[in-house]
């Protein structure tokens, strides 16, 4: 599937896997914001598709589109493709979102809207709803069967800049231009508990497998670890020196693994009695992360 500044978007068959030689430009400014997606597939396709913030788009082993052109009324920021691969919601900066059926290639329901450029879009894990966030403050859920939408839209109180549903489909979190993270229930749009803050952008959400946890990071060098069932701050901030790149949770979720843009990974406990072969951290730390880790930074969290 690709889309343009014009408003279009087309999707294609696949042949052999292959270099296609013509590469098209797209106009630079057009490409709007982090949310945009990178690359995307659709299942027993074999689609491929890339994209980078130079402009350019590489299609490897497309042939012939299928169907009419999927169309916005003005420049499409991306597209969101659910698990099922049998639906597709479309964004743009004019403030609408498309929901589209890739069987029919027929739009459902009516055009779903904010009242300024949508940031992003994401189905749930069944396909049944999606939603979509804002630069007017709001995160929106959908009926994916109607288009239509339900519940109350939830006021983030800034430009919002992303959200994700939980696996169960209950809650939704999303976070904000200010750095504040807040927890929704999917149905009301009700908020639950407190608003979480963060100093700077976040950079990144990470929950744990049972979803009742979240690491949350940003460019400031801090990353916080929260309860999504009470809604609270789970002890200290993490910091580092400068911005943090990335997190994972190790060991049976016990240990928290933070890398930072200062050159430094940092090893927290979470649950402080478990026992670690630590003389093999540097190794593992090196195999994930790429970075050399010096001991002398592991630091306890709790």
């Amino acid at each position: 599937m690709t889309w343009d500044h014009l408003g279009t978007f087309k999707l294609w068959n696949t042949g052999e896997r292959k270099h296609f030689s013509n590469i098209e430009k797209v106009e630079k400014s057009k490409i709007i914001g982090d949310n945009s997606i990178s690359s995307t597939s659709i299942e027993n396709e074999s689609l491929e598709l890339s994209w980078n913030d130079q402009g350019t788009i590489e299609i490897k082993g497309t042939k012939h589109p299928i169907g009419k052109m999927l169309e916005h009324n003005g420049p499409v920021s991306g597209v969101g493709i659910s698990k099922e691969s049998n639906k597709a919601i479309s964004w743009g900066v004019d403030g609408t979102a498309k929901l589209w059926d890739l069987n029919t290639l027929q739009q459902v329901g009516d055009n779903m809207r904010h009242n300024g450029p949508i940031n992003g879009a994401r189905f749930n894990e069944d396909g049944s709803r999606a939603i979509t966030w804002s630069y007017d403050r709001t995160v929106k859920v959908w009926n994916c069967k109607t288009g239509e939408q339900t519940g109350n839209s939830m006021d983030h109180g800034g430009s919002v800049y992303g959200a994700l549903f939980t696996k169960d489909g209950k809650k939704i979190i999303s976070w904000s231009e200010w750095s504040v993270i807040r927890i929704w229930s999917s149905d009301t749009g009700e908020q639950l508990g407190k608003p979480m803050e963060l100093d700077g952008s976040v950079g990144g959400i990470l929950l744990n497998e049972d979803e009742t946890k979240i690491l949350v990071w940003s460019g400031s060098g801090k990353a916080i670890f929260c309860d999504i069932i009470e809604c609270e701050l789970i002890g200290k901030p993490f910091l580092h020196g400068s911005g943090i790149r990335e997190g994972l949770f190790l060991d049976n979720e016990s240990r928290i693994l933070t890398w930072s843009e200062d050159g430094t990974g940092k090893l927290w406990n979470i649950e402080p009695d478990l026992d670690f072969p630590i003389e093999h951290f540097s190794l593992q730390m090196e195999v994930l992360t790429g970075t050399t880790l010096n001991m002398n930074t592991i630091v306890t969290g709790k």
